[in-house]
C-alpha cells in the first residue's frame, strides 16, 4: 500500500478510535472528525461512495429494529460488509447533520441500568469497532464485492438533469420534506455551484487560514465542485460533509460557517442530506 493511503487510513483509524475510547458528551465532535476523514481521503471515500450507492438507510434501519429478551429495543448487526459500512455512514451522517439525536439514539438502543456512558461504549463496541475494522479490510484491498470502488464510484448514482435545469432527485419512502412540507426553491444545480464556489472563494482569500487548513480544505471544496457538477449523489453527500467538518476546526471556522449553511439547506430541500 502506498505511504499517502497508509498515512490516510491511520487519520480514519485513529479518529475512530478517539470516538470509541472517548465520552459520549463529546461525541458529536468526534462524529464529526470520522467524516472529515473520510471525505479527505480519495480512496476512503471511494469505498464509502460503493457502499451507499442504492442503499436505502431509512428502510434498512427501519428492519433493524427489533426487541430483546428484557423487552429492550436493539438494532440487528448488517450480514454483509458493504451494508453494514453503508450503514454506519449513514447513521453517522443523521447524527452529524442533526437529523438523528445522539443521546436519543442511545437512550433508545443502548441505553442500560441508568448509565448512559456505558450505552455510549455499547454503541461504539457494537457500531464504530466494528465500521472501523470494515473499512480496513476494504481499503486493503482485495475484496471482491467492492472491486475497484475509486474507479466505478464516480459512474454511480447521478442526478439525471442538464446543467442549470431544476435538480429534483427521486425521494425515497422515507424522504421528509422542509419547511413542514414546503420544499425550498434552491433546488439547481447551479445554486448548488454558486454556493460551492462562495466558500471556495472565501477559503482562497482568507488570511487567518493556516497553509495546511487551506490546502485540506481547496482540496475537499474542488471535489465537491466537480461532484455536484457531475450531479454524483453520493460523492456530494460525503464531501459536504467532509468540507463542513473540516472548516468548522479551522481558525476561519465563525466565517465560513452561514455559507456552508447556506449550502446545507440547498442540498436538503433537494433530498440530498
Amino acid at each position: 500500500m502506498a505511504n499517502n493511503n497508509s498515512q490516510e487510513f491511520l487519520k480514519f483509524d485513529a479518529a475512530c478510535g478517539e470516538m470509541a475510547h472517548g465520552k459520549y458528551i463529546l461525541a458529536e465532535k468526534k462524529v464529526a472528525g470520522i467524516l472529515a476523514s473520510i471525505a479527505t481521503s480519495e480512496r476512503l471515500t471511494a469505498i464509502v461512495g460503493k457502499c451507499v450507492a442504492d442503499f436505502d438507510f431509512g428502510t434498512t434501519f427501519k428492519n433493524a429494529q427489533t426487541i430483546d429478551f428484557h423487552g429492550r429495543s436493539v438494532l440487528t448487526q448488517m450480514g454483509e460488509r458493504k451494508d453494514a459500512i453503508a450503514f454506519v455512514f449513514c447513521l453517522l451522517m443523521e447524527i452529524d447533520t442533526g437529523k438523528r439525536n445522539f443521546i436519543d439514539f442511545l437512550s433508545t438502543f443502548y441505553y442500560s441500568d441508568g448509565d448512559m456512558h456505558d450505552a455510549y461504549k455499547a454503541f461504539c463496541s457494537e457500531q464504530i469497532i466494528p465500521f472501523a475494522i470494515n473499512m480496513r479490510e476494504t481499503f486493503e484491498g482485495g475484496d471482491a464485492l467492492l472491486g475497484d470502488p475509486v474507479a466505478e464510484v464516480a459512474s454511480s448514482q447521478q442526478w439525471q438533469a442538464e446543467p442549470n435545469t431544476p435538480v429534483r432527485p427521486q425521494p425515497t419512502n422515507n424522504a421528509q420534506t422542509s419547511n413542514g412540507g414546503e420544499r425550498l426553491k434552491y433546488d439547481t444545480t447551479r445554486d448548488m455551484l454558486d454556493c460551492a464556489t462562495a466558500i471556495s472563494d472565501e477559503v482562497s482569500k482568507d488570511s487567518t487560514l493556516s497553509k495546511r487548513e487551506r490546502e485540506e480544505l481547496t482540496m475537499l471544496l474542488d471535489a465537491l465542485i466537480s461532484a455536484i457538477q457531475t450531479r454524483n449523489v453520493g460523492y456530494t453527500k460525503i464531501l459536504f460533509i467532509g468540507a463542513k467538518n473540516t472548516a468548522a476546526c479551522s481558525s476561519a471556522s465563525k466565517r465560513l460557517f452561514p455559507l456552508f449553511e447556506n449550502l446545507f439547506r440547498i442540498l436538503k430541500a433537494t433530498d440530498i442530506l
